[in-house]
């Protein structure tokens, strides 16, 4: 799909019938009360808990975001083939407006949650459900002021009512349930992925029946909808929490908001540096063209997207533990492992992009595989950063990562006319990845306040990278001259890519927990 979802989210873990996990609790979910009372939060594991319950995370996580990029990539192939270019161009521009306001109003909630020693106290998560509600009425009322001036700006009538209906899903989701984060608190994973993996199938399904039929730029909008309605849905159907009212409780309101206040600015300034490019290219080149940058960035995120839920739902709460207990030993080498694992299966994306894209679309999007081959070098970038970015925000000092995204912003608006003129949107892509350099350098800086940054091994493990991506296209050269076909060299590098971390783990040379 272009872009993402609206709501910029990534789904994730293995379908089974909504009855079934309804019906039948699994092994991470705590029973309910017995006089039926809604189940407490459940409390963030301990001692020997925590592995196991980090493994059985690791694994919904990987499978089930593995099942929902899968079905998103297979619902692109399709609607590339239903709908025209113009189309992704435009929807691009919508979710980039509807992220902003996202990212805008994001004052860190989820995280609050997950972060806070109050996690599971219900008069906090009830006050955090309060403001979740409060935020998504506040986007939907932007959302809706906001179409008709943007519509002229760009020049795209559509966008006046494209805008806001895509807002709505703002709404819907604001009123789904805490348990999204406290059972990811507390590393109870299942019903959770196997929550987003259902809306993520079922939505997807929608918009594609949907273009079938309409060949309309609606059915990218009917995506959006019907994910947050199901996730709204199912996050009170299918996850154990409190019970959910209005509450204010002014302390956690406030601890809330102090924590939130960095998050704010950091992404607030990180959707300025994430977006910017598409912001800019909105306003100098065709929307076709914007559709086909925007294809190729959707191919290039995938990777980034299973590493960031990975890092989200399961890194993320563990480095948060092991700071608080002052573990910086632990910190990391569950770092260095975690980007161990990843130098294959990027450098082969980055190796493959050129005859993948060949290969499975007409003519119209060629353009985009150099695009998706760069784009991926900044994927892998933006992986480093991130395993730092996290260490920044497990000490509560999420200004870091604000402080390098500002930069970051900077570096690419300065660069953007000169380099976009003198090499077009290739150029672009290849400002993208210089200018992630700038965040990078902050949250390593972060790290390195607790012995955490390792720039030397960074380096090794980036060369390694452009070392294997350069023998993946060689490689898959190679044996489209030997056998005439490129889905052969293309299967095998996809073998290669996901064989190497899986042997890693298998024969525990790396053992990520």
């Amino acid at each position: 799909m272009p872009d993402g979802d609206c709501l910029g989210r990534r789904m994730s873990p293995p379908a089974q019938p909504a009855s079934a996990l309804h019906d039948a609790p699994d092994a991470d979910t705590p029973a309910p009360a017995a006089d039926g009372a809604a189940a407490a939060p459940p409390e963030a594991p301990k001692g020997g808990e925590v592995r196991s319950r980090a493994m059985r995370g690791s694994m919904w996580t990987l499978v089930g975001h593995a099942g929902a990029n899968l079905t998103r990539f297979a619902a692109n192939l399709l609607l590339t083939r239903l709908l025209f270019p113009e189309a992704f161009g435009v929807m691009a521009l919508v979710n980039v407006f509807l992220q902003g306001l996202h990212m805008f109003a994001d004052v860190g909630i989820g995280i609050s949650v997950i972060q806070s020693k109050r996690g599971d106290d219900p008069a906090f998560v009830q006050t955090a459900w309060t403001l979740q509600a409060l935020r998504g009425l506040y986007l939907f009322v932007v959302a809706a002021l906001i179409g008709y001036p943007l519509s002229l700006v760009y020049g795209i009538p559509d966008l006046a009512w494209m805008v806001p209906v895509a807002g709505s899903t703002a709404l819907i989701e604001g009123f789904s349930s805490m348990a999204l984060f406290t059972q990811n608190r507390a590393l109870n994973l299942g019903r959770v992925t196997a929550t987003e993996l259902l809306s993520t199938v079922i939505a997807a399904s929608a918009m594609c029946i949907t273009a079938y039929f309409t060949r309309s730029i609606v059915s990218l909008l009917v995506n959006g909808l019907v994910a947050a309605a199901l996730r709204m849905a199912f996050s009170h159907l299918l996850l154990r929490g409190v019970k959910h009212r209005f509450a204010w409780e002014p302390e956690a309101r406030k601890e809330i908001l102090q924590f939130g206040r960095w998050i704010f600015l950091s992404t607030a300034a990180t959707f300025i540096a994430l977006q910017i490019d598409r912001l800019l290219l909105g306003g100098f080149v065709p929307e076709e063209e914007l559709g086909i940058y925007s294809v190729a960035l959707a191919l290039a995120l995938m990777p980034r997207e299973v590493v960031g839920q990975l890092a989200q739902r399961v890194y993320y709460p563990l480095v948060a533990s092991a700071l608080r207990d002052h573990e910086h030993a632990k910190v990391r080498e569950l770092r260095w492992k975690l980007m161990s694992l990843l130098i294959v299966p990027v450098a082969c994306t980055i190796g493959v992009a050129v005859p993948l894209i060949e290969l499975l679309y007409d003519d119209r999007y060629h353009d985009a595989g150099p695009l998706m081959a760069v784009l991926s070098i900044d994927t892998w970038l933006s992986i480093l950063q991130m395993g730092y970015g996290m260490i920044a925000m497990g000490r509560g000092e999420p200004r870091f990562a604000t402080y390098g995204t500002v930069v970051k912003t900077i570096v690419f608006g300065v660069g953007f006319m000169p380099i976009f003129h003198a090499w077009g949107v290739v150029g672009v892509a290849g400002l993208v990845c210089l200018s992630t350099i700038a965040p990078y350098a902050t949250t390593a800086y972060a790290a390195a306040q607790v012995r955490a940054a390792r720039l030397g091994l960074d380096l090794v493990m980036s060369a390694a990278v452009i070392g294997i991506a350069i023998g993946a296209y060689t490689l898959h050269g190679v044996i489209e001259r030997a056998t005439g076909a490129s889905l052969l060299g293309i299967v095998i590098l996809g073998v290669i890519a996901v064989g190497v971390p899986g042997a890693l783990l298998a024969t525990k040379r790396v053992r990520l927990l």
